[in-house]
């Protein structure tokens, strides 16, 4: 069994086309290998294999006797107790499981398998890069991405390429906190999510009907419990299901309370702004704002916060206590804003001329005649954003947002 740093990891790849799993197996074996990690543990599933009919049906018997109340279905399943589950979307040619996508599978091992983290591939393109920034919170999986990226490093470690998005999370440690935090959460499952996760009071009164939504809309969003959001919100159970206990509903309400997080509030960086957008707005917190390797550090997804190369004695009132949940260090823009020791805030006429933009696709500060802009949908006040496009082979849609 592989480690990253001393974390095991094992990986369920499920495909329905022998040669193609058999290239993302060693895709995902070089990422790791090139990220400086030991290989992880591949369990590979395929359209043949008896092992494929029994997954799919004991996740049907599963969710049929959370519905009726009647006895779980135990015994040994592959998905139980795994790391990652990476699924193709296009299943097919599972014969006479054809009928089940990626995305339907993502739900039902989410909701009824106590895998981690899943991958669903290639449901919105092979190499895609969203400049739409606006997240998919209808797919249950914890990340949607296109095949060709699988192998890349800096989807499984802290080893960043050229072309690495800044919304990726390193997997194998999300994985790790995925786990703390179903721990925590299945004792809290009453537990308002907005003051769990550190949020303060007024926090819902600000969020646009874009992030309010999905927690049931503005009335609901400042007072929704963890429970609720499985049992009653828009990113919960489908209708009519159910879970057998508080530590799978945990499982479901972690997850998709994360994917809104950072797939709808941290891309806005309206409402929480993370290190290398915050420094794009106060360069002054920087701790060298004339050297490029100082802008890029704060692009790091290490856990010591003083790897990020910025003042953040001055800002610790307003550091977002929940940052595990989005992998990264953020702060309250709300707090911040007004924070007049901020040299721009007090003086934001005084504020310096940027020389260097941070490129979203590659997690770096790039010259800004080397990047280009585009403007994400949301409705944020923050809506400029630029893309270096370092791999040429990476789609970048919809073109229309591109400058």
């Amino acid at each position: 069994m592989g480690r990253t740093g001393g974390i095991a990891v094992k990986v369920i790849l499920l495909d329905d086309k022998p040669e193609q799993a058999s290239r993302w197996e060693s895709q995902i074996v070089k990422g790791f290998v090139d990220g400086g990690l030991d290989t992880p543990n591949i369990h590979v599933i395929l359209k043949d294999d008896d092992e494929l009919s029994g997954i799919v049906t004991m996740l049907h018997r599963r969710r049929q006797a959370a519905r009726e109340g009647t006895e779980w279905p135990t015994g040994q399943f592959p998905l139980d107790g795994a790391d990652v589950l990476v699924v193709d979307f296009d299943l097919l040619d599972f014969g006479d499981h054809g009928d089940t996508t990626g995305a339907r599978l993502a739900y039902l091992a989410r909701c009824y398998s106590s895998v981690s983290f899943i991958m669903v591939m290639n449901q919105f393109g092979t190499n895609r890069f969203d400049l739409n920034l606006s997240g998919r919170l209808d797919s249950f999986a914890d990340l949607d991405i296109g095949s060709y990226q699988v192998g890349n490093a800096g989807l499984w470690s802290h080893s960043f390429p050229e072309y690495r998005p800044w919304a990726w999370p390193v997997v194998p440690e999300a994985v790790q906190t995925r786990k703390r935090l179903v721990r925590a959460v299945a004792k809290q499952l009453d537990k308002n999510v907005l003051q769990y996760l550190g949020f303060d009071e007024s926090a819902a009164s600000r969020f646009s009907d874009q992030v309010a939504r999905y927690l049931g809309g503005r009335g609901e969003a400042g007072t929704i419990t963890f429970r609720q959001v499985v049992e009653e919100s828009p990113i919960g159970l489908a209708a009519s299901d159910k879970v057998p206990d508080d530590l799978w509903a945990a499982r479901i309400a972690v997850a998709r309370v994360t994917k809104w997080l950072t797939n709808v509030v941290l891309p806005r960086q309206d409402t929480l702004v993370d290190a290398p957008h915050l420094v794009s707005r106060f360069p002054s917190l920087l701790t060298d704002p004339d050297a490029l390797e100082s802008w890029n550090r704060t692009a790091s997804l290490a856990g010591h916060i003083q790897r990020l190369g910025i003042r953040n004695r001055r800002i610790t009132n307003h550091h977002f206590t929940g940052w595990e949940w989005v992998g990264r260090h953020c702060w309250s823009w709300h707090s911040l804003s007004a924070d007049s020791s901020i040299e721009e805030v007090d003086s934001p006429w005084s504020r310096r001329e940027l020389d260097w933009t941070f490129a979203e696709d590659s997690s770096r500060f790039t010259l800004p005649g080397d990047s280009r802009r585009f403007v994400p949908a949301t409705d944020s006040p923050f809506r400029l954003r630029y893309v270096e496009q370092p791999d040429k082979n990476v789609e970048y849609t919809p073109a229309s947002r591109l400058d």
